[in-house]
Protein backbone atom coordinates (compact mmCIF):
# COMPACT_ATOMS: atom_id res chain seq x y z
CA UNK A 1 0.00 0.00 0.00
CA UNK A 2 1.30 3.45 -0.84
CA UNK A 3 1.78 6.29 1.60
CA UNK A 4 -1.27 8.37 2.36
CA UNK A 5 -1.73 11.68 0.65
CA UNK A 6 -1.38 14.63 3.04
CA UNK A 7 -5.10 15.43 2.84
CA UNK A 8 -6.04 11.84 3.71
CA UNK A 9 -3.51 11.62 6.54
CA UNK A 10 -4.75 14.95 7.93
CA UNK A 11 -8.40 13.99 7.97
CA UNK A 12 -7.74 10.46 9.23
CA UNK A 13 -5.83 11.99 12.14
CA UNK A 14 -8.60 14.50 12.73
CA UNK A 15 -11.26 11.75 12.88
CA UNK A 16 -9.16 9.80 15.40
CA UNK A 17 -8.27 12.71 17.67
CA UNK A 18 -11.29 15.04 17.61
CA UNK A 19 -14.18 14.45 19.97
CA UNK A 20 -17.19 12.82 18.37
CA UNK A 21 -19.64 15.64 19.14
CA UNK A 22 -17.23 18.33 17.99
CA UNK A 23 -16.48 16.48 14.75
CA UNK A 24 -20.18 15.93 14.01
CA UNK A 25 -20.88 19.64 14.56
CA UNK A 26 -18.09 20.53 12.12
CA UNK A 27 -19.43 18.08 9.55
CA UNK A 28 -22.94 19.54 9.77
CA UNK A 29 -21.52 22.80 8.39
CA UNK A 30 -19.41 21.12 5.70
CA UNK A 31 -20.56 21.25 2.06
CA UNK A 32 -21.36 17.54 1.76
CA UNK A 33 -24.50 15.59 0.92
CA UNK A 34 -26.62 13.80 3.49
CA UNK A 35 -25.40 10.45 2.16
CA UNK A 36 -21.76 11.58 2.58
CA UNK A 37 -22.56 12.80 6.10
CA UNK A 38 -24.08 9.43 7.02
CA UNK A 39 -21.09 7.64 5.49
CA UNK A 40 -18.76 9.73 7.65
CA UNK A 41 -20.82 8.96 10.74
CA UNK A 42 -20.35 5.26 10.02
CA UNK A 43 -16.59 5.79 9.66
CA UNK A 44 -16.52 7.71 12.95
CA UNK A 45 -18.47 4.88 14.59
CA UNK A 46 -15.77 2.43 13.53
CA UNK A 47 -17.40 0.51 10.70
CA UNK A 48 -14.96 -1.69 8.76
CA UNK A 49 -14.61 -1.41 4.99
CA UNK A 50 -16.49 -4.70 4.66
CA UNK A 51 -19.39 -3.40 6.79
CA UNK A 52 -19.49 -0.15 4.82
CA UNK A 53 -19.46 -2.06 1.52
CA UNK A 54 -22.37 -4.21 2.66
CA UNK A 55 -24.37 -1.28 4.02
CA UNK A 56 -23.95 0.94 0.94
CA UNK A 57 -24.04 -1.97 -1.53
CA UNK A 58 -20.68 -1.05 -3.07
CA UNK A 59 -17.39 -2.89 -3.47
CA UNK A 60 -14.67 -2.37 -0.88
CA UNK A 61 -12.56 -0.71 -3.59
CA UNK A 62 -15.37 1.81 -4.21
CA UNK A 63 -15.59 2.46 -0.45
CA UNK A 64 -11.83 3.26 -0.41
CA UNK A 65 -12.34 5.66 -3.33
CA UNK A 66 -15.36 7.30 -1.72
CA UNK A 67 -13.55 7.79 1.57
CA UNK A 68 -10.45 9.20 -0.15
CA UNK A 69 -12.51 11.60 -2.27
CA UNK A 70 -14.56 12.74 0.71
CA UNK A 71 -11.50 13.28 2.93
CA UNK A 72 -9.85 15.32 0.16
CA UNK A 73 -12.96 17.53 -0.17
CA UNK A 74 -13.16 18.00 3.61
CA UNK A 75 -9.48 18.88 3.78
CA UNK A 76 -9.94 21.57 1.11
CA UNK A 77 -12.95 22.87 3.06
CA UNK A 78 -10.93 22.99 6.31
CA UNK A 79 -8.09 24.87 4.61
CA UNK A 80 -10.40 27.46 3.07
Amino acid sequence: MSAKLPAIAYYTYKVRTTGKRELIEELKNAPISEKDFNFLLDIINGFSYKQLADKYEKSEARIYQWKRSLFERLHRYDCA
